[in-house]
């Protein structure tokens, strides 16, 4: 019988450094060498995370409509199996989305006609040291996460006290007794921790019928440069709504990479060349979706913008492009 090909889950609430972290496993020698297969889901439709990842050889198929493991992608995810199954990779690398739950999984791995031909080596799942104790009150994407990853990486934990890092520490213990914890940087873990991890095996409950939480995406495409002012208003008035937003935006002097995490916001030029030029995704909850979609699709461009004196006397302008989402950080 032919082995079953092996399949790794990345799992980690929203902006906790998987697409980092998958950037970095693909550059290790050992899996470099690899017919690697890509799996990468993200919620909303430009597809950004596909953009962000490093290219290489390897086949990369993107779902970017729903939550990963859920039944509103289980065709798409169908599909895509059956097309690796066809050419059989070393190994299975799938990214999913932040706000993904990861019982799914080997539900749809035994679906009758591809029962047998993937096997999980085991579920991993990302923790923001900075976001994950403020999100985990109310997500309960983000408590299965931990709940059942087989092996729990800490991320941004230079950006937090130690006192914050050994109890959080403590926290992960108390949700997931079984699951070794190492900390990151940058993505960067040893490939024999990865080896050494143990897959538990899967919920028997079925597939989730809707979004984990009751939370909705965005993505939005601008025709023109923005005001920086407009953008930070819109920001201060909204921004504790919107848990993630990512993508690429003009304010008039070129085009800027952009990631917010909880209160973080970093700016960097972009250099490649973009699709979806001025085009960005965002998740967000307890909002008037259709609100926010009107306020962003209207941003005025720069030179139509005009901010109350206040608001500029209230937030200088860094010269590092933020005002009031905390440090910068040029990471993905």
């Amino acid at each position: 019988m032919t082995r079953p090909i092996p399949v790794m889950l990345l799992t980690g609430f929203l902006g906790a450094g998987k697409t980092t972290m998958l950037n970095h496993l693909r550059r290790e020698p050992e899996l470099a060498s690899q017919n690697i297969a890509l799996v990468i889901n993200e919620f909303g439709s430009l597809g950004i995370d596909g953009s962000w990842v490093e290219k290489g050889s390897h086949p990369t198929y993107e779902i970017n409509k729903g939550s990963l493991f859920c039944v509103c992608v289980k065709t798409d995810f169908i599909r895509i199996l059956h097309e690796i199954a066809h050419d059989p990779p070393d190994l299975v690398l799938i990214e999913a989305t932040g706000v993904a739950e990861p019982r799914d999984l080997e539900c749809f791995l035994n679906e009758p006609d591809l029962q047998g031909r993937f096997a999980v080596k085991a579920t991993v799942c990302l923790v923001d040291a900075c976001n994950f104790p403020k999100v985990a009150p109310n997500m309960r994407a983000a408590r299965a996460q931990v709940q059942w990853a087989d092996g729990l990486v800490i991320t941004k934990a230079d950006l937090v006290s130690a006192g914050a890092v050994d109890q959080l520490k403590e926290v992960l213990a108390e949700m997931n007794p079984r699951a070794p914890q190492i900390e990151a940087n940058h993505g960067q873990i040893p490939l024999t921790w990865l080896d050494a991890l143990i897959h538990a095996g899967a919920d028997s409950r079925g597939p989730l019928e809707a979004p984990p939480d009751p939370l909705f995406s965005l993505s939005v495409e601008l025709g023109h440069a923005v005001s920086r002012d407009a953008f930070d208003l819109l920001l201060e008035r909204y921004g504790r709504y919107i848990l993630r937003m990512k993508g690429w935006i003009d304010f008039g002097e070129g085009l800027l990479r952009f990631e917010k995490v909880g209160d973080e916001l970093t700016f960097q030029p972009e250099t490649a060349t973009v699709r979806n030029r001025n085009g960005f995704v965002l998740i967000a909850w307890q909002l008037d979706r259709d609100i926010l979609y009107r306020k962003l699709v209207t941003l005025p461009s720069p030179a139509d913008s005009a901010v109350p004196t206040d608001h500029a006397a209230r937030s200088p302008r860094s010269g590092k492009g933020l005002r009031r989402f905390g440090r910068m950080r040029a990471s993905v």
